[in-house]
């Protein structure tokens, strides 16, 4: 959060406000503008971050805080590609502007050798499968909703993505420590 400046949080709090206090898209894209924080946007941290919390007590792995953080943000990457903008303003739209399919083969390749390094092959590719295709679902929902993606929305995205990589990562975990076999398959190159 340090590093980010929590605007992943503050896109997480605003998706979810216009979410639940919109009728229509431009109510919606509205609120999301909006700088006040509702009870809806604050839930959606809270819950959040307990989340998180809770998988990390089962974790607590280098490994983990080093994979999490990248695939989350290699799953943002590709909706940014995928998914059109919402407005034509702000720093959504800038990273829309921007992206392209060379980019994003690069930025899969780093995720997917990271992931290979600190998570093993079969861990790494499961991750980055689900919260691909969780984040394409989300997408969609966004898509529908809001008219296309937005900042906030990509803040979301990123949020929603690491919260969902450490419940998989615990799941994995227990499935690791309870099947020899499956834990030899998923051993990871740099094992922290």
């Amino acid at each position: 959060m340090l590093i980010t400046g929590a605007h992943h949080l503050d896109g997480l709090s605003d998706t979810f406000d216009a979410l639940v206090a919109g009728r229509t898209s431009e109510q919606r894209l509205s609120i999301m503008a909006d700088t006040k924080v509702g009870v809806f946007g604050i839930s959606a941290i809270v819950l959040t971050l307990l989340i998180k919390y809770a998988a990390l007590t089962g974790i607590a792995s280098m490994s983990t805080l080093i994979m999490v953080p990248v695939v989350s943000r290699w799953t943002m990457a590709g909706a940014i590609l995928i998914f059109p903008a919402a407005r034509k303003d702000g720093m959504g739209y800038a990273a829309k502007n921007g992206a392209g399919w060379a980019g994003f083969v690069a930025a899969t390749i780093t995720a997917l050798l990271i992931m290979i390094l600190f998570g093993g092959w079969i861990a790494g590719f499961i991750l980055m499968a689900v919260l691909f295709a969780l984040t394409c679902g989300l997408g969609l929902f966004f898509r529908r909703l809001f008219g296309g993606l937005s900042g906030d929305c990509y803040g979301a995205l990123v949020e929603l993505g690491e919260m969902m990589a450490l419940i998989l990562i615990s799941a994995l975990n227990v499935l690791r420590t309870s099947n020899p076999q499956l834990y030899l398959m998923t051993t990871p190159v740099l094992g922290w």
